[in-house]
């Protein structure tokens, strides 16, 4: 959620994490069926519960929410309306919601370096990547170590970087979902124009539409706060490209001996 003023606020919402149902459909019993559905079920899922707690949060405190300086303010207001406390006893009890927010996000926070491990382990084992051998390679627990420790190593590293500041990485994670959303529904624009994929020209104009809209919020971020998160973005891109194009063109050599 962003707070763009005290009086209007434009919401906007990056349902990601379904993808991770992509990078794990190998796991999934029979994926073919199974995969599409549980994305469909878990994004229709999670848009419900957002969707119910803003109307019940907005309902209860349109004037509050109105007066907040940050989303700092809104669990205190809204306890303090449930329950009619304030002072001392509002401050305890809002220190118990945000730890229950806090493990909230250390939980989702786990089921994206579970996904990203794979989905380094999948590009390994696709010869996407240098040093295949060692990264596709597990430990006693079935667990690809050399893609825990380069994710552990590429976290260390951003907080060496820029001190554990979340702006940064709340503006990289949108702007990289942009650029991946945005792929996908060129290459299915593509797909209809050359293939005649049997999909509709409306899902291909909201889902560009959704693109733009996504894209416009990552530059007016960029403009508002710095372009150094982008600088970040583009040259773990371009070291990931180089990596690519080198890994392809050495396969290719490969098979022609």
């Amino acid at each position: 959620m962003v707070w763009y003023s005290l009086k209007h606020t434009l919401v906007l919402y990056a349902a990601a994490g379904f993808e991770a149902t992509c990078s794990l459909s190998s796991r999934i019993k029979d994926a073919d069926k199974n995969g599409p559905r549980a994305i469909f079920i878990s994004f229709g899922i999670v848009m419900c519960v957002l969707f119910l707690f803003q109307f019940l949060l907005y309902g209860m405190l349109t004037k509050q929410l109105t007066a907040q300086a940050s989303y700092l303010g809104v669990f205190p207001a809204l306890i303090g309306n449930l329950f009619g406390l304030s002072g001392v006893a509002l401050h305890r009890l809002s220190s118990l919601f945000h730890l229950a927010i806090a493990a909230s996000a250390l939980g989702g926070s786990y089921g994206i370096i579970y996904s990203n491990m794979w989905n380094i382990y999948t590009l390994a084992q696709h010869d996407h990547t240098l040093f295949k051998n060692y990264l596709t390679r597990y430990n006693v627990h079935a667990i690809p170590v050399a893609c825990v420790a380069i994710e552990g190593l590429l976290m260390a590293l951003y907080l060496y970087i820029t001190k554990g500041t979340q702006v940064p990485l709340q503006q990289i994670s949108a702007f990289a979902s942009c650029i991946a959303y945005s792929l996908c529904v060129a290459s299915l624009i593509a797909a209809k124009v050359h293939r005649a994929v049997p999909t509709q020209w409306a899902i291909l104009v909201a889902g560009s539409a959704s693109c733009i809209l996504l894209g416009s919020a990552c530059v007016r971020g960029f403009l508002a706060t710095g372009f150094f998160p982008f600088l970040i973005f583009i040259t773990i891109l371009g070291l990931g490209c180089l990596m690519f194009f080198y890994t392809k063109q050495h396969n290719i050599e490969k098979k022609q001996i």
